[in-house]
């Protein structure tokens, strides 16, 4: 049938030669990896980070004391090391543990449907067991990075202001102009808005922690001047803790409203891809196995691909109508005979005619997928044979059942594929096109490893504020003896952690409703998930009063233990 001078052998995977079929749609390796490192890596180090310095105020002490009695950089790397060890070598078989059901049975990941296939894992142990060996030598390096430097001679011991000076006002000024900059990015053209779009997310998202905290900072200075005598007294010893340090608040706020904008920008990066690719709920329907898209350089379907097709398929000629200025169609053609029209509830008009149906009207199989070529058109009707309409190329037909009578699909391609053309396309129009399921399938991993980012991300920050105000809380002890009661351990947990935990998160709710209203709407834009909207609020409400609970339940269990000593 056909002559072999042009043909290509099949090599199998990840052999040479040209890439088709499955192949074409999986991504490379780098990439994969790419993601992996920025949604879990980075978020990782930054757990790593916290824990590191976790409970550093004693360690700290006792490394300026060893380097004053004359200890050298190596005796007290080694003394860091000898405290740390234990730890991490707790963590990295706890981590060695949990990988054992992962290579013992295949382990399907929620959200995503993809399944870890254990004699992969197992062909890989080796390199499994040498990331966890690393991930411990990684984890007493960095706790040895984080070290604090040795103060230099004639250094300043005179507290200053985080973000002073040109850097702050620059953020200062830059957040309303990126603000304005994304609302308005629509007026630049597709190429250019997209990508005037991006810088200004980031700008905002990068200055708005500066601009909060530097609001926070002037509330705060003001209220620790209150001269109220009635003023609450933990609201008081916060107020001017955080303008004495104002460093501990200003992270905490930056790392939520980033991990906000994060997770908030991944949702409608992941709607924008879903939006261009198929109906997923449509692909796994009963429904979606009713109709095929037929494509072929022949002008007309063949008395014997007819004879070939499952019994009660019809079909219909699909083709572009007018075109509009801007060079997109204006509406699309179905052309075939009055029973198939009448099939898929069509109206059938007389020869030489045509009618007009709205986009709205047509069947739900007409309205997903790369059909969807054409846009959403309302669609000109004509009664005639199955033949190609205004495409030079060859004809695209559509070929069904009805709705509730699934169709043999491989039927269809074997009768294409032998009278037809051995290049004859047919494939169910679900997945129809080169936009197809797989980018929205692929999409899915953007979410599901933001989300578990995005949770690494809020440990660390919980971790890292936890134990700033541990350190706060041993300077906060003596106030037992003055008051005589713990609750105001408590509540000034609260003003020092919940408070802003809250504020950012209300700041990053309502900052992401703002920036996504651009890309939102319209048949091809994207959806701003309210469920994810209030699931950060939630968390954030949680996050908070977990925080204020454990803070405030150790400064009070370390008040009832102090006693005056020398330091």
């Amino acid at each position: 049938m056909l002559g072999t001078a042009q043909m290509e052998k099949i090599v199998g995977y990840g052999g040479p030669g040209p890439v088709f079929g499955d192949l074409r749609v999986v991504g490379p390796r780098s990439s994969m990896l790419a993601v992996i490192g920025v949604l879990l890596g980075l978020p990782a180090l930054g757990l790593a980070a916290a824990a590191a310095r976790m409970g550093a105020a004693g360690r700290d002490r006792r490394d300026a004391l060893l380097r004053t009695l004359g200890a050298g950089r190596t005796a007290r790397a080694w003394m860091d090391i000898g405290a740390a060890v234990r730890p991490v070598c707790v963590g990295a078989s706890v981590a060695a543990l949990l990988t054992v059901p992962f290579l013992l049975t295949d382990i399907e990941l929620p959200w995503i449907d993809y399944t870890l296939y254990a004699p992969d894992l197992r062909r890989v142990g080796g390199t499994l067991a040498v990331a966890v060996a690393a991930s411990a030598v990684g984890m007493l390096g960095l706790i040895l990075l984080l070290r604090p430097a040795a103060a230099r001679k004639g250094m300043s011991t005179t507290p200053r202001a985080a973000g002073s000076g040109l850097l702050r006002l620059l953020a200062l000024g830059s957040c309303p102009a990126f603000l304005v900059l994304a609302l308005t990015s629509k007026s630049f053209g597709a190429q250019r808005s997209a990508a005037a779009y991006l810088f200004a997310v980031v700008g905002v998202w990068a200055t708005l922690p500066w601009v909060i905290g530097w609001i926070a900072s002037r509330v705060s200075g003001r209220a620790s001047r209150s001269p109220h005598p009635g003023g609450d007294p933990a609201r008081l010893i916060a107020a001017r803790t955080t303008a004495a340090r104002p460093g501990t608040v200003v992270r905490l706020v930056a790392a939520m409203v980033i991990a906000i904008g994060v997770v908030g920008q991944t949702q409608i990066i992941t709607s924008l891809l879903f939006a261009r690719s198929g109906d997923e709920e449509q692909l796994k329907s009963a429904q979606g196995q009713t109709m095929a898209l037929v494509q072929t350089s022949a002008v007309r379907l063949t008395d014997a691909f007819t004879a070939a097709l499952p019994a009660g398929a019809h079909a219909v000629a699909v083709s572009a109508g007018d075109i509009r200025p801007d060079g997109s169609s204006g509406s699309r053609i179905l052309q075939g005979p009055c029973d198939s029209l009448r099939a898929l509830r069509l109206p059938c008009p007389a020869a030489g005619e045509e009618a007009h149906v709205p986009y709205g009207d047509l069947d739900q199989r007409l309205r997903v997928s790369g059909y969807q070529s054409f846009g959403p058109t309302p669609a000109i009707v004509r009664t005639g044979p199955v033949v190609a309409v205004n495409r030079p190329e060859g004809l695209q037909a559509v070929l069904f059942t009805d709705s509730d009578e699934p169709m043999d699909i491989p039927a269809v391609k074997r009768a294409a594929h032998l009278h037809l053309s051995v290049k004859a396309l047919a494939e169910p129009v679900a997945e129809d096109g080169v936009k197809s399921f797989t980018v929205g399938y692929q999409s899915r991993w953007i979410p599901f490893l933001g989300t578990i980012g995005t949770v690494v991300l809020l440990t660390a920050m919980a971790l890292a504020s936890l134990s700033e105000f541990l350190r706060f809380s041993q300077t906060l002890a003596p106030l037992t003896v003055l008051t005589g009661r713990s609750r105001i351990f408590h509540t000034t947990a609260f003003w020092c952690l919940g408070a802003p935990l809250l504020g950012a998160g209300a700041v990053g709710a309502a900052a992401h409703v703002v920036l996504v209203q651009p890309v939102t709407g319209g048949e091809g834009g994207a959806t701003l998930s309210w469920n994810l909207v209030t699931a950060v609020l939630l968390a954030t409400a949680l996050l908070a009063a977990a925080a204020t609970a454990a803070g405030g339940a150790t400064a009070a269990r370390r008040a009832q233990m102090w006693r005056p000593r020398a330091d």
